[in-house]
């Protein structure tokens, strides 16, 4: 008689791809308003800027056209320049500061086409060269150029000291009507108010984007559960209807020699064995089971065999692993026996067995069984598993030899 191999059981992996679904969820999630976040900033970045600019611009041209008398266009050395006539910066500065007072100003620079400062409202700048300013040479070459800056302090038009100010720089080119740039706008423009209302926006935005992220993540995961609780509770089914034996509800002979496998693998990476310690088998086998399906039919020989099925499951203790082996034979495996206790499971088997006739066809049967028991301990020179299975299943025989409802063991 041979015996395979079972593989091992069915891997339950729906609680997993639920978990690993959650995971991506919440990552796909972060990264969804990491790059939302990017977007919103940039976008507003740009529009504060332009914003800004075209602002600066608007003043620029309105203080040409308003200060006409007063910031004039010039040539020199062949070029369009501007010019402000020092007499003119007390007056100049006063008019503009009363021009400006509606807007966010916090300081403007005038400056001519050698990159002189002609006028600022930091009376102190007036006269020196900005030679080394990037953006100021670009708007010198007719480029408007903006960039958001930050500063821990700084005064505005009006002396007063202003802390941690955004504010956008802006350089501002002044054509002639020659189409020349004849000079360039420095304008700071403070957008502090502006900055924490749109992280004010951005804030309520991304509150929105994470409840939206969260209602239909939320959704899809119920979803998935409800799927995933199905798909386990089949698969669930599926494990259990391959240990077990369809027709009785015990476990069926792939499991039981899986458990019989693990029990010698247990025993054996025992280094220190308590004496008496092993493993018992009973192979049992119903007795002239033949002639009760050739009497009553193969249905009612299908109830004797799940009666059978029952009073051993009831016989044998708590931790005993009761199978049926295959036709009418069954196997019960005993973990942590030693050899004397083997004899009295199948001795109380064999009482469950036969404490009441069984119903067969409505009719009163006697129905015995035959066993063979055997028992090993791994030690050295002892029996494996192979052996075991053998040595139980022979002993069977000789007992089904010996007359039926008998039980062959180890000293028999």
């Amino acid at each position: 008689m041979s015996y395979e191999n079972p593989s091992s059981p069915i891997d339950d992996s729906p609680q997993r791809f639920l978990r690993l679904f959650h995971g991506m969820a919440i990552l796909t999630s972060f990264v969804i308003l990491t790059v939302a976040c990017f977007i919103i900033i940039s976008h507003s970045n740009n529009n504060m800027l332009l914003e800004a600019e075209r602002t600066a611009t608007k003043i620029s041209e309105s203080l040409v056209e308003e200060e006409m008398e007063t910031i004039r266009f010039a040539s020199q050395e062949g070029r369009r320049t501007l010019i402000v006539r020092p007499e003119d910066i007390k007056p100049l500065d006063l008019r503009l500061r009363m021009f400006l007072q509606p807007f966010d100003i916090l300081k403007i620079k005038i400056y001519n086409s050698d990159r002189m400062i002609i006028f600022c409202t930091d009376e102190a700048l007036i006269g020196k060269k900005d030679l080394a300013n990037a953006s100021l040479l670009s708007a010198l070459e007719g480029k408007s150029i903006s960039e958001i800056k930050q500063k821990k302090s700084v005064l505005d038009l009006y002396e007063e000291q202003r802390f941690d100010v955004d504010m956008v720089e802006s350089y501002i080119p002044v054509i002639d009507t020659d189409k020349q740039v004849a000079g360039v706008f420095e304008i700071y423009i403070d957008i502090s108010k502006a900055k924490q209302k749109f992280v004010n926006n951005i804030a309520l935005s991304i509150g929105y984007l994470v409840a939206v992220l969260a209602l239909v993540n939320g959704l899809h995961y119920l979803l998935i559960r409800k799927e995933t609780e199905q798909l386990n509770n089949t698969q669930q089914q599926l494990k259990q209807m391959a240990i077990t034996d369809p027709l009785t509800g015990m476990h069926n002979r792939r499991y039981v020699i899986k458990r019989l496998e693990d029990e010698f693998a247990k025993l054996s990476r025992q280094k220190e064995k308590i004496y008496g310690d092993g493993i018992g088998c009973i192979m049992i086998d119903v007795d002239d089971f033949k002639q009760v399906n050739d009497e009553y039919g193969h249905f009612v020989g299908d109830d004797v065999l799940c009666e059978v099925a029952r009073r051993i499951t009831i016989a044998v203790r708590q931790y005993d692993i009761p199978g049926r082996f295959g036709g009418e034979e069954f196997i019960v495996v005993l973990p942590n026996v030693s050899s004397a206790e083997v004899l009295p499971v199948a001795e109380r088997i064999r009482t469950q067995i036969n404490a009441e006739p069984f119903r067969v066809d409505g009719a009163s049967k006697e129905i015995h069984v035959s066993m063979g028991i055997a028992w090993s301990d791994e030690k050295d020179g002892a029996i494996g598993m192979e052996q075991l299975l053998k040595i139980s299943d022979d002993r069977l025989y000789v007992a089904k030899e010996r007359g039926k409802n008998t039980i062959i063991g180890m000293d028999s």
